[in-house]
């Protein structure tokens, strides 16, 4: 009972955390001039999914990666049931350079992958 309180008073509740995102990503636009943000809603104003990419990210992959991109996704274990793909690539010198990050809620792949490609074109 008392760790459900302190975890209630330190962490904000699922539901509530995603009001904070808008504000989250335009500030990193805003820091990082380039950056790639992108919220996606239902019609009801309900989460679908998020997509992040660094301007940073973005420039290193057309210039030095090798042209391989690894992509890798897990189940989100909650009451939202999303998936969360990351694509990462290897460059000159063996070190894995992340490349993008997408979470969002179950779609079919073509939805996914195509959203992602779109902007490292």
């Amino acid at each position: 009972m008392a760790m459900q309180h302190v975890l209630s008073t330190v962490y904000v509740k699922v539901d509530e955390s995603y009001q904070f995102l808008p504000g989250y990503f335009h500030m990193l636009a805003e820091a990082n001039p380039g950056t790639v943000t992108t919220i996606e809603t239902e019609e009801h104003n309900r989460f679908l999914y998020a997509f992040l990419s660094f301007r940073q990210s973005l420039q290193g992959f057309q210039l030095v990666i090798r042209p391989v991109v690894s992509i890798d996704a897990t189940h989100l274990k909650s009451d939202y049931m999303g998936v969360m793909f990351v694509a990462t690539c290897k460059d000159g010198t063996d070190m894995v350079y992340h490349l993008l990050l997408v979470s969002g809620m179950a779609r079919p792949m073509k939805h996914r992958l195509g959203f992602c490609f779109i902007y490292v074109k």
